[in-house]
Parts: C-alpha cells; structure tokens; sequence
C-alpha cells in the first residue's frame, strides 16, 4: 500500500554517504541552546574569577654580570676568556643570585616574615580571599607554634617562587624579577635583591683575597728571612776568607755557574709557584662556592659541570622540599645525588691537588738537579779559584732570593689592593620600577580565550550528543532506519504540551479564522497538513480500518488520529473513531464526552445475550450463527418459516450438518447420487428399506453395503449442505428455537467429514447483514462536534488490556462498523504496554505508526516495529519535530 504523497524512500535515501556540511550545521541549530547554556556559563564564570581576582605584578630588575680575575692574578694575565671558557662561569654566576644565603640577607632586611604573616592575617580577615590569596595562605600557613626553622623553611619556599631568574640570550646580561600582589613592596623586595647579591659578590671575592693575601705574607716572611740568611753568608764567608771585592770570573766556568745560578732561580721560582697552586687548591672544600674564584680550579672543565650539576640538585632539593618530606624517596634520591656529585667534586680536586703535588715534586727535582749541576760545576773550577766560586755562589743564591722576594711582595701588593678595592662582577643596569599594569589576571584575554574556547567545546559537545542521539529527529531519519515511509510531519508547539487536551475545533469555524491565524494555531496547522496524505490513499482508505499506534505512550497518538480524524469527516467521509486503549482511554476528554457508553459496555452487551428463542425481524442469522460460536454451544437450531423447517446441528458453536425435512425430492442425496451415475436404482431402493426398517441413516447404509465409496460420498454431500446453508441464510422471517442437546458422531450412527463452512457463513453474514449485534455497537457510538464524525471511547472500568478482549467479538465489532463507516480509525494501546494489541493488527487494513521526533532510539522503535505486520504498514507521522518555519517543509 503505497500513499501518493507519501514520503518516498529513495527521497531519503543516504546513498551511502557521509554526514555532509549542513547536517552539521541543523545538529549544532537543534543544539544551540547547550551551546549558548555553556557559553554563558564559562564566559560568566572566567569574567566573574577574572574581575574578582587580586591582580598580581612583576618587578623586574637588569643586571649585568662580567668576569672578574682571581685574587691570585688581579691583571687576568694568561686567562682563558674564549666563549667556551665563559659558560660554565656565568653559569655560575646566575645560579649565585638565588643561592640561599643571599636570599635570607634580603628576608632580614626587609623584615619580610613581619611582611607575610600580616599578608596571611589580612587573607583570613577577608570575606571573600581571591585564588592568589588563598594560594598564598597555603603556601606560608604560618603558625605560631611552628618553629623558627619552619617558619624560616615556608618563607624561602614562598620566595623561591616569587623570584624569577633569567638571562638574556647572547649577551652578559640577567633579568631577575619578583611576583606578588603588592607593588611597591616587590619592588623593593628586587631592588634590595640585586644589591644584596652585588654585596654578596664583593664579601665573596674578598673573602678569598684576604685567605690568597694571608698565604702570600707567610711566604713573604719565609722568603724575607732566606734574602737575611743569604746577605749574612755572603758577609760571613767575605770576613771569613778577608775578601773585599771579587771580579767576575771572565772563563767559560764563570759563565756556566752564572747561567746555572738563573737556572736554578726560575726553578725555585716556579717550585714556589707550585707550591703555592698546591696550597691554595688543598684549602679549598669541594662544596664550596668560592672555588672558580681561583683560576687553577676555574679552567678545569670537570669541575665545572659538577659544581652546575651541584647547584641544580641542590635548587631542585630546595623545591621539592616544599611538597615532600626529608625521607620521601625523591628526597633521598635528590640526597644520595648531592653526595655523589660532592664527592666526585672532591676526587677531581684531589686528582688536581695530586697533579699539583707531583709538578711541585718536579720541580724542586729541578732545582736539586740543578744544584747538583751547580756543583759539579763549583768543584771543576775550584782550581781557578774555589774561593771565587764559592762567593759568586753565595752572591747568586742571594739574587735569587731577594729575586723570588721581590715577586712575592709584589703579588701580596696586588691582592692586598684587590681586597681593599670594593669591586664585583655584578652591575644593576636598570633597577625595578613599580610596575602600573598586572600580569595577572588579564580580563580581556581570559574572556576572549573562554569565548572562543567555551563556543569551540559547546560545538563539540553538541555534535557528540548529536553523535550518541539515536533517536529519529527527521523524516529521512524515520525511512534511514525503518525503512517505511513518512506521511507527515507535526510541529512542536509549546501550546498544545501547555493546553493538554484539546477539544476538536470544527473545520467550519476554522475557515472564518484568518489565514495568519491559521498558520499560528497550532491545532489548524495539524488539522490542515496530516489528512491530505490519507485521502490520497483512495481505495484502501475508504471502507477501510486503520490502526493509529505509537511505541510508547505520550507520543501524541491521540490527538493525531482525532485530528485525522475531523479533517476526513469534513472532506464528506463518515469516520468513526474507535478507542481500543482500555488501560488508558482518552477520548472522553478530547470530545467532552461523560457518558457512560463505551467499547467494553457494547463487548458486554453482546456477551449477555443467549440464543434461546425468538423471530428473525429481530436477530439476522448472522447474529446467530455468531452468538452460537461466540458461546461455543453444543446443540439444535431449529429454524422454520410458513413452508420449510431447518435443524442446523452445533458442537462446540461449529456446524456440523443441517437437516431439511422439506427438501424436495431432487435435492435429496439419493437422488443426487443416481443422477450422477454412483448408483443404480435398484441400489438406491434396498438402502431406502433398510433406512425404513432400521432407522440408520441413508448414507451410513451405502458406504457400509459398498454401493459407494466415502470419498464419492462427501462432494454431494457438501454440495447439499451449501444449498441448505444458503437458504437458511436467505430467510428473512421465521422463528427459531436453539435446543441444547449433546451431538453424537459416531460411525455406527453418523456420516461427518468435517468440512468446515466457516468461510461461506462469513461472506453470507456479510450480504445478509447483522440486526442484533449492529444495534449494540450502534447504541454505544457517539456523535462528534461535526457532521460524519463520530466516536466509540472504550470506557473500561475493568481497565483490562484489549489482549483479554475475545477475539471473535473484536472482529465481528470492526467487521460490522466497517460496513456503516466509510474509515474506522482505532486509537490503539501503544507497543510497549504489552497489551497484546498484536491480535487486533490481524484484523484491521492498515497502521499508521505515530513517532515523537527525538524521543526514543531508533533501534527501539525498530524492534518495536517488528512487530507490526510489515504488509499492512501505511506510514509514519513525525510529531512534536522542532524546526523553524523557515526550516520546516511540508512533505
């Protein structure tokens, strides 16, 4: 059963493509209210936070940072200063401006535990604490009854996070910076830390001056003491052998203990050198910061890289202590870390303390072998004067000593200078100014993010759930998924969910209404689109019942089929709507109806009425035959008019035979079977005797004499019992009189085949009509607000499901108002009651399934439609689809 105007199925038809752009675009218009429900939501929420914040600022001061030579070469003489050498430095250096010690100078000058535990009191004063207050309360949280370590512990932990180290790329120079809610306070805060670390840098260095300069005047002294011991020699051996004055010796021996004696002093000199490289390397500790101030240790690259390698375990030790305890593992892995660099540290020093030690070793080797030298010289040119020898010897070694003195005094000068002189490596370039604009937060970006963030994830969300929604939104939906085609479609109004129940406006009254306001009601939008798609269904709706069902209730089933309903009355159409929801009956309520008439009072009606007795103006023989198999009763209907007299037999409300005592001689079965050529006359007369002498029955007597086969038998037969049937059926007056009686049909009494009549009954009670049964149905329908419209409401009082409702009743009720109405629309219990409203599909010509648009999964309504006959499906129609007008189109 195709509709004309029908939604096709290759209209929608998805020919297997993807979902295209515009699918996106009605799934994000259907969703657009989520979408906006969650812009407002985020936007208000990030504008509330970001106008309700405290504001937080940056002060940021520049530094630059420049290489300054070790105490023990103040000019930088033989310093290597390629970039390479420079890095591990600098390195340094920026790590020196947040090492601990400096950042306690800055906390006790600027008394800052005074400054945080008022900035803690202030937080819990407040109302209403802004994030960065709170953050900074939980960060402090200083309690009286924490210790001083504690205390002291919190407050570098909140400056370690407030100050920002950074350096500039390719360049000397270093921003450092300091974040907090109060500006004039981080301001002062960097300012004091950049000069705390410039003072730290001047103590450092010298610091390390004052420990090179005390090494330097004890070698002085030593050094003073061996210039005395010499001079007195000299003066000693003079005196000793009365030598005034001794020309130099002009022979290739005075020659070579003179370049012997320089020799031997730059020997001595540098074995000195050596020693003192190895004293000053053996003084200093291996975790100590000052170590890259001395310029033997500072050009090892080793050590280097594990004293940066000791800073950042020992900053990271400092971080992580603020979330961990002393022995959680990162802590003891972090501990276990410093102690292997440290003691690395240690061995590479020792390795360098061990080098210097052997070039010491070397070089007073040097000076023994040249003294040896030295010497074997003097002993060769004693002959030529061992007195001349000995003096320029003792008059050398005094040189050189007053030579390594002069050195000596010269370098104690230099640092003892370099002590007093106030210099360091660190200059402020552009100390901090108060900073006039936050950093944090920034209203105009956070709301611009949550704008374009909070619309991107509403889309999303929109197309997910559009993605999840299995339900059926569209007509292409309904012919996608179910494969049966769409009639129509319905609106969502607000007005009819607010209205509820409304009573059918006639079509007359409709007419004077003006066409905007026909468009704008919805009742007229419902009455003026739905039925033009089942008049179009010509034969198979006219004298036609159509079954209105839905899957589950609320779907707007009856208020569509009364709609359909009114708009088929007003096209000329006699319709009855009929009510088969016994549970759940609301028809009364849609047409104004309080009467106690109903479906199930005309079920019963019928039910009470026995077959006893009675004339046949009142009771056609379809009533009867009806009421007999309606009741299953077993016995003797006895009809008769003016000249004939009929015994239909029953068991169980089913025919068996009819007996006609009047039949005429023709019609008899003897006479049938000879006219056939099955007997013989003679045949025919001895099985009449027989019949007369003992009663049996005629054909009894010819099957068991073998004058004719039981297969021949049955066809004439039939054929007498149709006749019989047939008349019976025609009479239009008489009496009848039902007997009760017990039907035997046994072989040694009884032919019967078994041949069941029940089709040629059926097609004959529909000529002859029904008069008993048609008048019960008749009294319980009501007239609706217009002309050809009329109801029959269920009015249950038993509330008992229509698959409890006798099945035969069910059928004859639609088979006879199908004969006085030209559509019988059944207001069906939906799919999921369990009602078993499956038996009333069998009798009606066609469903029409109502679908709510977007309610349930279409895999639902699938297996719900299952089991509907697929064969008398007609359609669907979509309700309560949202869409706008200028979206919506009629199909």
């Amino acid at each position: 059963m195709k509709p004309q105007e029908a939604i096709a199925y290759e209209e929608y038809r998805e020919d297997n493509r993807g979902p295209q752009l515009f699918d996106y675009l009605q799934a994000i218009n259907r969703r657009k209210w989520y979408i906006l429900l969650f812009f407002m939501i985020v936007v208000g929420l990030v504008a509330a936070y970001s106008f309700k914040a405290k504001p937080t600022y940056r002060a940021t001061a520049l530094l630059m940072v420049d290489k300054k030579p070790s105490p023990m070469n103040p000019l930088g003489e033989g310093e290597d200063r390629s970039p390479h050498a420079l890095v591990p430095y600098y390195n340094t250096q920026i790590n020196l401006l947040s090492h601990r010690t400096l950042i306690e100078s800055v906390i006790d000058e600027l008394d800052l535990k005074k400054y945080y535990a008022a900035q803690q009191t202030e937080n819990e004063l407040s109302e209403s604490p802004s994030p960065q207050a709170i953050a900074t309360a939980a960060d402090l949280d200083l309690s009286e009854k924490d210790d001083p370590e504690t205390l002291e512990w919190r407050i570098l932990t909140r400056y370690y996070k407030s100050l920002e180290v950074e350096p500039v790329r390719e360049s000397n120079l270093v921003r450092i910076s300091f974040v907090g809610p109060d500006r004039e306070m981080i301001t002062r805060i960097i300012n004091t830390h950049a000069v705390k670390a410039i003072e730290s840098a001047v103590a450092l260095h010298r610091e390390h001056a004052e420990t090179a300069l005390k090494w330097i005047r004890s070698q002085v002294e030593k050094q003073k003491a061996d210039v005395e011991n010499y001079q007195r020699r000299i003066y000693a051996f003079k005196k000793q052998n009365n030598l005034v004055s001794l020309d130099d010796p002009r022979n290739i021996y005075s020659q070579e203990l003179t370049e012997l004696n320089t020799a031997l002093t730059r020997a001595k000199a540098e074995k000195i050198a050596k020693e003192t490289a190895y004293l000053q390397a053996d003084k200093i500790a291996g975790d100590q910061v000052d170590i890259f101030l001395s310029p033997e240790l500072a050009g090892n690259s080793v050590i280097a890289t594990l004293r940066n390698q000791l800073v950042q375990l020992k900053s990271r030790q400092i971080e992580l202590a603020t979330k961990y305890g002393s022995r959680h593992p990162k802590m003891m892995e972090l501990k276990s870390a410093i102690a292997q660099t440290q003691a690395d540290m240690k061995s590479e020093i020792n390795s360098l303390k061990k080098a210097y030690k052997t070039e010491s070793v070397k070089a007073a080797a040097v000076v023994t072998s040249i003294e040896k030298m030295l010497d074997e010289r003097r002993n060769k040119a004693l002959s030529l004067g061992e007195k001349v020898i000995e003096y320029d010897v003792l008059q050398q070694q005094a040189i050189s000593a007053k030579e390594i003195y002069d050195f000596l005094l010269q370098q104690a000068e230099e640092i003892n200078l370099s002590s007093v002189m106030s210099s360091s490596n660190l200059r402020v370039i552009d100390p901090a100014n108060v900073p006039l604009l936050p950093i944090s937060p920034k209203v105009k970006l956070n709301i611009l993010l949550a704008a374009f963030l909070s619309l991107g994830f509403g889309i999303a969300m929109a197309l997910f759930l559009e993605y999840f929604d299995n339900s059926l939104k569209t007509p292409s939906d309904v012919v996608r998924h179910l494969g049966i085609p769409v009639l129509g479609t319905v609106p969502y109004y607000k007005s009819l969910k607010a209205n509820g129940h409304h009573k059918i406006l006639p079509w007359a009254d409709i007419k004077q209404l003006e066409y905007k306001d026909q468009l704008e009601d919805p009742i007229s939008s419902i009455s003026s689109r739905l039925p033009a798609e089942l008049t179009s269904l010509g034969d198979g709706t006219l004298g036609r019942v159509i079954a209105i069902e839905s899957v589950t209730m609320g779907e707007g089933k009856t208020m569509t089929i009364t709609k359909i309903a009114s708009s088929l009355s007003e096209a000329g159409l006699r319709v009855l709507l009929l009510d088969c929801d016994f549970q759940r009956s609301t028809l009364n309520k849609i047409f104004d109806n309080a009467n106690g008439g109903g479906l199930e009072k005309t079920f019963t009606q019928i039910m009470s009425h026995q077959v006893t007795s009675g004339n046949l103006k009142d009771y056609s023989m379809d009533d009867l035959f009806f009421l007999i198999g309606l009741h299953k009763l077993n016995g003797r209907l006895i009809v008769k008019n003016e000249d004939q007299l009929l015994h239909a037999l029953f068991q169980n409300g089913k025919l068996l035979h009819i007996q006609n005592s009047n039949n005429p001689r023709s019609n008899r079965i003897g006479t049938m079977l000879m006219q056939g050529n099955f007997l013989t006359k003679e045949q025919l007369d001895d099985a009449l005797e027989r019949h007369r002498r003992t009663g049996q029955p005629l054909g009894y007597i010819l099957v068991n004499s073998g004058y004719i086969s039981a297969d021949k038998l049955r066809g004439p037969l039939r054929l007498q019992m149709e006749e019989h049937i047939q008349r019976l059926f025609s009479w239009k007056s008489g009496q009848f009189h039902f007997k009760p009686e017990v039907i035997r049909i046994y072989e040694n009494e009884r032919l019967y085949f078994g041949d069941n009549f029940t089709a040629m009954i059926h097609d004959l009670g529909k000529v002859s009509g029904s008069k008993l049964i048609e008048k019960e149905i008749l009294a319980n329908v009501k007239s609706g607000s217009m002309e050809n419209l009329f109801f029959l409401p269920a009015n249950s009082s038993t509330k008992k499901p229509i698959g409890r409702i006798n099945r035969h009743l069910l059928k004859k009720v639609l088979e006879v108002v199908k004969e006085r109405f030209d559509v019988v629309l059944i207001d069906t219990p939906p799919l999921d009651a369990r009602t078993g409203v499956e038996t009333l599909f069998t009798y009606v010509d066609g469903v029409v399934l109502v679908i709510d648009a977007g309610n349930l999964s279409y895999r639902v309504i699938s297996n719900a439609v299952n089991d509907l006959p697929k064969d008398k499906i007609i359609g669907a129609i979509l309700n309560k689809v949202k869409t706008k007008a200028s979206n919506y189109a009629y199909y």
